[in-house]
């Protein structure tokens, strides 16, 4: 029997846990399978954490916002504090970047993620894409730092990913819009950076912890309920986050990027009601939206 690599480990086989060693498969006796899941559990909770204090340092305070917002977090679990050192102090690191995120942006048919030519070192963070020269023209429209850490992290940080628009036929106030598309786009785009970062610079093929959450959805309808696709405007989302957070390997970031998300914002894509849109998820259901 053949156990392999997964997030979701430990596997159940007919009433037994299997787990995958260096000399191969072995049955899980009650007290590893425990620690197992206590040791996923920390893991949860710490990027929990992070991604509440990445949040907290929202450059526009929640009560003032006219959007809403995404904040996203990709982090080996055990990597080299200065494993992307290399790259971000090199003289090629522009043409570096620029050549991943068309490699990205060709596996998605569209850049979601701001482009090399924004690119900046300084601050403190390693380096950040970013549509904004500095705080001072900061806009929350403009709002989407993509931030690469030393230590091979990801952080993304966005603005109007939620929408106030002005009433249809049919609503006598004004509602909010989820950009479903562009949510998507940014965290399936940011996901495959982080692997692609991995394979080419850093080596590091182990365990991510993952993290989203999305700010200001209180209310919402999907931006696809306004195209006339079946979805009514009265089907309001009713809570104002969502976060979820997920565990992958290097290989599965650039090879199976999809079920990655898919893990991350399924359960928002079925509060959205759009379930049938969009799952099962994959690159070209992504790629179909922006055609």
């Amino acid at each position: 029997m053949l156990i392999p690599p997964s997030p979701l480990a430990p596997h159940m086989v007919d009433s037994v846990y299997w787990g995958r060693t260096d000399k191969g498969n072995e049955r899980l006796t009650d007290e590893k399978v425990r620690r197992i899941l206590a040791g996923r559990a920390l893991l949860a909770t710490d990027i929990r954490d992070k991604l509440r204090e990445f949040a907290a340092g929202d450059p526009f305070p929640a009560e003032t916002r006219e959007t809403g917002h995404l904040y996203l977090i990709v982090r080996p679990a055990a990597g080299a504090p200065e494993a992307l050192v290399p790259l971000l102090t090199s003289a090629n690191l522009l043409q570096d970047v620029h050549m991943l995120l068309n490699r990205v942006a060709a596996e998605l048919a569209y850049s979601h993620l701001p482009g090399a030519d924004t690119l900046r070192r300084g601050g403190g963070h390693g380096a950040v894409l970013s549509q904004r020269l500095g705080r001072n023209n900061l806009t929350e429209q403009g709002l989407r730092d993509l931030t690469l850490h030393e230590d091979g992290s990801l952080t993304l940080m966005s603005g109007q990913v939620v929408e106030r628009r002005r009433p249809q036929t049919g609503l006598r106030d004004e509602y909010r819009m989820v950009w479903t598309p562009w949510l998507l786009g940014m965290v399936h785009a940011t996901l495959l950076l982080a692997g692609l970062l991995a394979d080419r610079h850093t080596g590091y093929q182990g365990q991510w912890q993952i993290g989203v959450r999305v700010e200001g959805l209180q209310d919402a309808v999907p931006h696809e309920a306004t195209r006339g696709m079946g979805l009514d405007l009265q089907d309001r989302y009713d809570t104002d986050v969502y976060e979820a957070t997920t565990t992958a390997d290097t290989a599965e970031l650039t090879g199976s990027t999809h079920a990655v998300v898919e893990r991350l914002l399924g359960r928002l894509l079925r509060g959205l009601l759009l379930d049938a849109q969009y799952l099962p998820y994959t690159a070209e259901v992504l790629r179909s939206t922006m055609r």
